[in-house]
């Protein structure tokens, strides 16, 4: 109870002084479960970055209609010299958001990870499971979003549905796997200079290299090896059948060329 009475005095503070609040310099725009929560911590000990918010703050896509003075509360003061930024991986794949952003953050940079579309895809569905939010097997929950989903879209960028928006957020397995058409998006709205697009499994595997080429990207000196952290957000679960794998292997052969040839970079998926 305490704990929620001094937050609240906390958030309180912040919203008054919103207007000496900075805006972002950098936003890691997703994609989500690929590694971003793990980038996001390994900035966050970063000498020359300051965080205020929690990873998400969802202002471009959930919080839209609360104005631009609740999103700038969640930052650090002008006075502060250090970069700040925020993650919401959701950004790269919600309808509206990125020319959301373009109208307010015109010359913020924006980082973007892309996991193998596959496994992304399970880590989602078992994410889902753990949150209790799916009650169907994977099979059946990615005939369903086939089946669904578009009409969903319709639904919110029409509509505002919040129903319809959940659906979208939560069960949109295979469709969040369809970087290309979310890339387009960002590459009409933003120059290709300020963007950053990084392949999960090249982070995962060769971090602190990776981690330099964001240094590299935000104009700050590189990391040292002591301030890398464990990876976050790591769940265990069961593997995923070889015959949906291949399935979906197959599912995303014509998208992933597409995306190879945008990107001019081919990933080894």
């Amino acid at each position: 109870m305490l704990r929620k009475y001094i937050y609240k005095i906390f958030r309180f503070w912040m919203l008054l002084t919103a207007k000496f609040r900075k805006m972002p310099d950098f936003i890691i725009v997703g994609v989500q479960k690929g590694g971003t929560t793990s980038l996001f911590k390994d900035l966050e000990n970063h000498k020359s970055i300051k965080f205020n918010n929690n990873k998400e703050i969802h202002f471009f896509d959930r919080h839209y209609s609360k104005g631009i003075s609740w999103y700038r509360s969640w930052f650090p003061l002008k006075i502060d010299r250090r970069l700040t930024g925020e993650a919401t991986p959701s950004y790269i794949f919600y309808p509206n958001v990125i020319k959301r952003m373009k109208l307010y953050l015109p010359k913020v940079k924006l980082i973007l990870l892309l996991r193998n579309p596959v496994d992304r895809a399970y880590s989602h569905f078992q994410m889902e499971k753990r949150k209790f939010r799916e009650n169907l097997s994977f099979e059946e929950a990615i005939k369903h979003e086939r089946l669904n989903l578009s009409s969903l879209y319709v639904q919110v960028q029409e509509n505002n549905d919040k129903h319809a928006n959940e659906i979208l957020i939560n069960k949109s397995y295979l469709s969040r796997g369809l970087y290309a058409d979310q890339i387009k998006i960002l590459f009409d709205n933003y120059d290709k200079s300020r963007i950053l697009i990084i392949e999960s499994e090249n982070f995962k595997n060769n971090k602190l290299t990776t981690l330099n080429e964001v240094c590299d990207f935000l104009g700050i000196d590189y990391f040292k090896k002591y301030h890398l952290i464990k990876d976050q957000n790591v769940h265990s679960y069961p593997q995923i059948s070889k015959k949906t794998k291949e399935l979906l292997k197959r599912y995303y052969i014509e998208p992933n060329k597409i995306l190879y040839k945008l990107i001019k970079t081919k990933y080894n998926w």
